[in-house]
């Protein structure tokens, strides 16, 4: 079932108000603002210790508690796969990591099932590239081994290098039109945020609202002083929280590391480099899994969603009700209120 799409308020009019006076005078109430839908439609995966997605589960394997009252789930289907954006990082703090930020594309192009629609945009301070989700996937992958990262300019004015991440999601997310259980971004980057002008909260709201998800590749070179801005340090948190809020899932790499074992070895080390190199890169492949087998679940809330709150789901066994703590679930562990609609 689609996500219903934001209603906007009617503009305000002179006319407008009078009418609304001259109705309630003869008896007739205007019309109220509808309260927040207590039915909500959210995306879950759930996945072993192993990373393996967990299959055949039915609504009664599900609980839900909101403000410690139980949540009605109504009813949960196994999904298939739906469309997928990768966002692709290439400001000025992307320029060391870059090699391994290519690697981790590529990888993940490459085990993405054929079936799923792709779209690409890259981004730094503006978009850059942009591929809509009727492109060929080799389109994709010409375009992450071509594109290169600019190199910071020591003269540029300031604000050049700023990266605009929140602004980026912002425009992923306008891609889809009207998004469908099951929709995601994908974004390699380092995680700085320090120039969009939407906020954490904004860009969280908006997610919500389209019931996309977000999950993130840091590819991060270690740290050295002087080279991260506390901007760019809090916008990592930042985007950390967000991501595991809208149901995705973040994983990290180490750019040195992963280049490191991705070299030309010699004969005698080659194999123990690749396999080196393919366990830095299996969380890849693991929320590959976590993105084409999902759960659309139908849930009724106790009550209605005010301000942000968090809520909590579980996996149980129907005939105990005990809770399977061996698996996790990743599902959108903040509620968000939705817009007001008008009859």
């Amino acid at each position: 079932m689609p996500i219903p799409a934001i209603q906007l308020y009617r503009p305000f009019s002179v006319a407008g108000a009078l009418a609304a006076v001259l109705l309630t005078a003869f008896g007739r109430a205007p019309a109220q603002t509808q309260a927040d839908p207590l039915e909500r439609t959210v995306v879950v995966s759930v996945v072993n210790e192993n990373g393996m997605n967990l299959r055949g589960l039915e609504s009664n394997h599900f609980r839900g508690e909101f403000r410690r009252k139980p949540v009605d789930i109504l009813s949960a289907e196994e999904s298939p796969p739906h469309r997928v954006l990768l966002l692709y990082d290439i400001s000025g703090s992307m320029v060391n990591s870059r090699p391994a930020a290519r690697l981790v594309a590529e990888r993940f192009l490459a085990l993405m099932p054929p079936q799923v629609p792709l779209a690409f945009l890259s981004f730094a301070l503006e978009i850059h590239e942009r591929i809509t989700f009727n492109a060929d996937r080799s389109q994709l992958l010409s375009q992450v081994r071509t594109l290169e990262v600019p190199r910071r300019d020591p003269h540029a004015p300031k604000g050049a290098d700023d990266t605009a991440l929140f602004d980026a999601v912002s425009q992923a997310a306008d891609m889809f039109g009207h998004a469908q259980p099951g929709d995601s971004i994908v974004v390699i980057t380092d995680g700085g945020e320090n120039a969009s002008r939407l906020n954490k909260l904004q860009i969280r709201q908006k997610l919500s609202d389209t019931g996309l998800r977000l999950f993130c590749f840091f590819v991060l070179e270690p740290l050295e002083e002087g080279l991260s801005s506390r901007e760019e340090l809090e916008g990592n948190g930042q985007t950390v929280e967000l991501s595991r809020t809208t149901g995705g899932e973040v994983y990290i790499f180490n750019a040195k590391e992963v280049m490191h074992f991705a070299q030309e070895w010699p004969p005698r080390e080659r194999a123990s480099a690749q396999q080196r190199l393919e366990s830095l890169l299996t969380p890849i492949e693991t929320m590959v899994r976590e993105m084409n087998g999902v759960y659309v679940l139908k849930i009724l809330l106790p009550g209605p969603v005010e301000k942000p709150h968090g809520w909590k789901l579980e996996v149980v066994d129907p005939q105990t009700g005990r809770p399977d703590h061996h698996l996790i679930l990743h599902y959108p562990s903040q509620l968000m209120p939705r817009p007001e609609k008008v009859p």
